[in-house]
């Protein structure tokens, strides 16, 4: 049986896409380097900055890709004294 599904303005036959999104809450610490050098840094990576009860918020598709970001935020943020809290949600 094949199922017609419109998400996200594209028609998929067959199967379901479905976007994920990974929120980010940051932690700054007083010992942290800059907020705004940190805020550079994951803007780079391809978060968006949101407004709400996360900082940053980011899309993936496949397991692959939410490595790869998970992967280079820790890297990104490592040594810096700075926090953080994932949350992943379906679109």
């Amino acid at each position: 049986m094949w199922i017609s599904i419109r998400l996200k303005n594209q028609i998929d036959i067959g199967w379901m896409e479905i976007i994920m999104k990974l929120y980010v809450k940051l932690y700054f610490s007083s010992e942290s380097i800059s907020p705004l050098e940190i805020v550079k840094s994951i803007k780079e990576l391809g978060f968006r900055p949101v407004v709400g009860d996360y900082d940053f918020m980011a899309e993936f598709e496949t397991p692959e890709e939410y490595g790869v970001l998970v992967e280079s935020l820790h890297e990104t943020l490592a040594g810096t004294s700075t926090t953080y809290r994932l949350t992943t949600r379906p679109e």
